[in-house]
């Protein structure tokens, strides 16, 4: 799993060692690849390429602030971290987006931190997309391409809707799933 870390440079400057207790708790629960933003570095691509990002947001920034709201564009699960007695100003997060799929804000604490992140990434697991490779037939690609060019489509958007469709008319899958 690849993640993206975002901290304001007045919290890394005040608390180095609780940034790196968040790096060192974000890998060992995680991330294969974790990047860690640099305030005025180009981070968009590195949070294209991100599957969950968290925001330590407790200092208002506007590099913070932008990491969210592209992390946000990109339909990413987000976490943001405030810690407890200490966070500065007030941000409007506006769970309503339909662009968010999976917004937490979370007040912590030193004691509460990691199992906060570990509470998150477990959840976040759960939201992240697989990516499958699928083998086809010359004809289904023919009809895939027709069916993706006349109704504006991706042929992988076609493929998940013909999955979903029979994933909800299926009884047995419905009956051994439905507690979920």
């Amino acid at each position: 799993m690849k993640g993206f870390i975002s901290f304001s440079q007045k919290f890394q400057k005040e608390f180095p060692n609780l940034k790196a207790s968040i790096e060192k708790t974000i890998k060992r629960y995680a991330f294969q690849e974790a990047y860690i933003a640099s305030p005025g570095k180009d981070s968009k691509k590195k949070l294209s390429e991100s599957e969950i990002v968290i925001i330590e947001d407790t200092f208002n920034s506007t590099d913070t602030g932008f990491d969210l709201a592209t992390a946000a564009y990109l339909k990413k699960p987000i976490l943001v971290l405030r810690m407890k007695d200490k966070t500065e100003g007030e941000r409007n997060y506006s769970s309503k987006s339909k662009r968010l799929r999976e917004l937490e804000i979370v007040e912590y604490t030193e004691k509460t931190l990691d199992n906060e992140i570990k509470t998150f990434i477990n959840k976040a697991k759960k939201l992240i997309d697989t990516k499958f490779i699928l083998i086809i037939s010359p004809e289904i690609d023919k009809y895939l391409q027709w069916v993706s060019e006349n109704r504006r489509m991706h042929k992988a958007q076609i493929v998940r809707k013909a999955v979903e469709s029979l994933m909800e008319n299926d009884p047995e899958y419905k009956t051994e799933y439905k507690a979920e």
